[in-house]
């Protein structure tokens, strides 16, 4: 019967569990490394990025109304900018920057590597809304408190929406 054959399984000798301690070493693959660099040697700016942008200073900068209407109408293009990972940060849970490239978005606004971007007019980054938060950013707001962290300390970045001249 299945209850004999149970009882004669708890019955029977066991091993001991031995641990055996493994040390592993992760590296990165030559393969992936290559796409990686191939990656990064294909990215090219978004075309009028630099025109757009102009940071007066670490927490202020402008972009041209025109421009953010070409990226709420194509937001595909901001794929290639960086990579935004979600971390817990000292103060707040937010999205981590990763290979911002040069003359990427993220580089133009101040932004590098490491940074953790906690929230946008408000909302948190890592949520549920944050998508619908950067369409209203990119929809027409005038202007766009964005908070992140570098290092420990928090900062307040205010991107001001104008017309060119």
């Amino acid at each position: 019967s299945s209850e004999a054959a149970h009882e004669d399984y708890l019955a029977a000798p066991r091993q001991a569990d031995v641990s055996v301690p493994v040390e592993l070493e992760v590296t990165e693959s030559s393969d992936f490394a290559d796409r990686r660099e191939q990656s990064d040697a294909a990215y090219r700016p978004i075309a009028g990025a630099d025109a757009a942008i102009a940071c007066d200073s670490d927490t202020h900068c402008t972009i041209d109304a025109a421009f953010v209407d070409r990226l709420a109408d194509q937001p595909t293009l901001l794929a290639n900018e960086a990579i935004a990972v979600p971390r817990e940060g000292t103060s707040a849970t937010g999205l981590a920057l990763d290979r911002v490239r040069e003359g990427s978005i993220p580089a133009l606004l101040g932004l590098r590597d490491g940074d953790l971007l906690i929230s946008l007019n408000g909302t948190n980054l890592a949520s549920l809304d944050a998508p619908a938060a950067l369409a209203d950013a990119l929809a027409g707001t005038h202007e766009a408190k964005l908070v992140y962290e570098r290092g420990t300390a928090q900062r307040t970045l205010t991107i001001e929406r104008v017309r060119a001249k």
